[in-house]
């Protein structure tokens, strides 16, 4: 349903006589105004966590900004839909929200509905997002996190299905094979693909930072807390420790259901344009 969304975009924009080069800089502009909404909306979320006793909220600000707009997301702006994908972000912030720390599971599928149906590849946003706002609620991976985040993907599954179906139904209609939708013929093969577009992204990071970027940012994330916990031989850093671990992997791992949706070719962009919360935290 996206491409009513960017329909519509472009049907205003051809209204108010806006076409081509000056509709790509107006999508900058709006773009920038949506991501600073997600940067806010994210801060809030932060206090909520009671970060706020631990950073002063520069730092806060700080970790929402680099968490939102950082160089990843720079390869989300090549494109002319960019409000449309950060808006989607901000509806699978709220969603959420929605789950862990307000605790309205139909509010929360409603948002996700929406986002999903705004933009399918920033849907990993959600689940390790959920992960992100679990562990800060339990302060470490128990059984708790665990089965709180099932039921999350459990009911996560609804809107999907939805959407699935959606697509289906829009491709019969239109005696079109609808290019999003896997034939699951290949998934053997996009699996294989994806493991070697992880690798590049982590190793390369598609050419927008140094080689090893990522890899060297685990690295010293990793060296830091071991050095924490030698010095202070607090439980409290090896729990930490082990909820960046968990996130990373779990980042990593959010991105493989994807493969019985999406084709080859937008798996390449999607694994490239959408690691917005690896590294961060």
């Amino acid at each position: 349903m996206e491409e009513y969304f960017l329909g519509l975009y472009i049907l205003i924009a051809n209204i108010f006589g806006i076409f081509e080069t000056n509709l790509y800089q107006i999508s900058i502009i709006l773009c920038i105004l949506i991501i600073l909404i997600n940067i806010k909306y994210f801060k809030n979320i932060l206090i909520k966590l009671n970060l706020n006793k631990k950073l002063n909220i520069y730092l806060i600000y700080l970790l929402a900004f680099i968490t939102i707009f950082n160089f990843s997301y720079m390869d989300n702006m090549s494109f002319i839909e960019m409000p449309i994908i950060a808006l989607s972000i901000l509806f699978y912030m709220i969603s959420a929200k929605r789950a862990v720390i307000d605790q309205e599971p139909i509010k929360m599928s409603i948002y996700l509905l929406v986002a999903i149906f705004m933009y399918q590849g920033t849907i990993n946003v959600f689940f390790i997002m959920t992960l992100f706002l679990l562990l800060n609620k339990y302060n470490k991976l128990n059984k708790n996190v665990i089965l709180e985040e099932f039921k999350i993907v459990l009911l996560s599954i609804i809107p999907i299905i939805i959407n699935y179906i959606y697509m289906s139904i829009y491709g019969s209609l239109f005696t079109l094979s609808y290019r999003l939708i896997s034939s699951y013929t290949n998934i053997q093969e996009k699996f294989y693909n994806s493991l070697t577009v992880i690798k590049d992204v982590l190793t390369y990071s598609k050419g927008i930072m140094p080689k090893n970027f990522y890899l060297i940012i685990i690295l010293i994330t990793v060296i830091l807390f071991l050095i924490l916990i030698l010095k202070y031989k607090k439980k409290q850093y090896v729990n930490e420790l082990i909820n960046v671990i968990v996130l990373i992997v779990f980042s990593i791992i959010s991105c493989f259901p994807l493969i019985l949706i999406f084709e080859i070719d937008d798996l390449n962009n999607i694994y490239y344009a959408r690691k917005i919360i690896l590294v961060n935290w």
